[in-house]
């Protein structure tokens, strides 16, 4: 199972708190305790650092599925680090081990949709309903297990060891 890394997204740290949508660059630092130059107000603050939640990926083929749905949503808007083309949203599992270059992750958790989302300017008032839509569907978190850097284009391998 193999993709490619399409688009990479930060949002620096700033007085909003607001980690959406994220700007899209074109290579980071992906390091134990997260994406370089990336801020998450939620990650650093409630969940103490949590080394689990240091990279959040998200799959075309769900941003795709999204969109016909209605909802125009764009690579970087969900607040994923790294949006993926080639791999299928549905056969990532917790356990995987995938390699990008040297860096090495390991998926953790599910992303749980939050009310944040109400600040992408097509969900507005329509959070309630948007929160329902995006439940199993925002993303999957990783651990780094072996820190590296990331270019648009890169090659995401699932690597032989993996567990699930």
């Amino acid at each position: 199972m193999k993709g490619t890394v399409i688009q990479i997204n930060i949002k620096p740290k700033d007085e909003s708190g607001v980690g959406l949508p994220k700007l899209s660059v074109k290579s980071v630092e992906i390091h134990i305790d997260g994406v370089g130059d990336d801020y998450n107000y939620y990650r650093q603050s409630d969940k103490q650092g949590t080394p689990n939640r240091a990279v959040l990926l998200m799959t075309m083929d769900k941003i795709n599925e999204l969109q016909l749905e209605g909802w125009p949503i764009q690579p970087g808007d969900l607040g994923e680090n790294l949006t993926i083309d080639g791999l299928k949203y549905d056969q990532i599992k917790i356990g995987q081990k995938f390699k990008i270059n040297q860096l090495e992750i390991e998926i953790a958790e599910i992303c749980n949709p939050c009310r944040n989302l109400r600040f992408l300017n097509y969900v507005g008032d329509r959070v309630d309903e948007f929160i329902k839509t995006m439940k199993g569907r925002r993303g999957w978190y990783a651990r780094v297990v072996k820190e590296g850097t990331v270019k648009i284009n890169d090659e995401i391998l699932l690597t032989p060891d993996c567990i699930y």
